[in-house]
């Protein structure tokens, strides 16, 4: 994908490389590959999974992070991160499901997702690009006037912090919509079960 862009690869193309899946636009979680850059794990032949994603936008005087702090990018929201001014309070992940933590409560939505993921992964993913076209056009506007001493390190935090509320609500949104379906491949079923109940979590 990088060949294909060579002189024209920006931001936007970035966060499409980090949500790529090997198979493209008919890929479903039951046959992912250990090829695809956005990751769902899937068993013993694909047993790991992208946990989190990051880009940096490496300015001269302040550089600007991206974020999702959550599992598979194909469905998680980039958020802006500014170094200096913090990260909102979403909770400290550990190994097993605890509801306090945006990360746990983003795979929760994303376990739930697998056997739905045709469905509604495109309207998840509809959903948070249109999101990130306004803070990407908010974030580059707050650093520049940071740079010329025209905002403050607080009015940073709060970008940042907003960008995480759109997190929590579009998770909430869709856990409340989507409900765990069955899907036939036995194997991949019964993978899921185990690392679900490791994790003491119930969908």
């Amino acid at each position: 994908m990088l060949e294909e862009k060579i002189g024209e690869i920006d931001f936007a193309y970035i966060k499409k490389i980090m949500r790529s899946h090997y198979t493209g636009s008919n890929y479903d979680p039951v046959r992912g590959s250990m090829k695809d850059i956005c990751m769902h794990a899937g068993g013993l032949t694909r047993p790991s999974q992208t946990t989190g994603s990051l880009i940096v936008l490496l300015y001269e005087d302040l550089q600007l992070s991206w974020v999702t702090a959550t599992s598979t990018p194909c469905i998680s929201l980039y958020k802006p991160v500014f170094i200096p001014a913090g990260l909102s309070n979403i909770g400290k992940p550990e190994g097993t499901y605890n509801s306090k933590t945006l990360w746990w409560k983003h795979e929760k939505l994303h376990r739930k997702l697998l056997s739905r993921y045709s469905t509604y992964a495109p309207k998840i993913r509809k959903e948070i690009e249109e999101l990130e076209e306004k803070l990407e056009k908010l974030a580059k506007e707050l650093r520049d006037k940071y740079v010329k001493g025209e905002v403050s390190l607080k009015e940073l935090f709060e970008v940042t912090n907003t960008a995480f509320d759109y997190a929590y609500k579009i998770v909430d949104k869709y856990d409340k919509i989507i409900e765990k379906g069955f899907i036939l491949n036995l194997f991949f079923n019964y993978y899921w079960r185990k690392i679900n109940k490791q994790a003491s979590l119930n969908i």
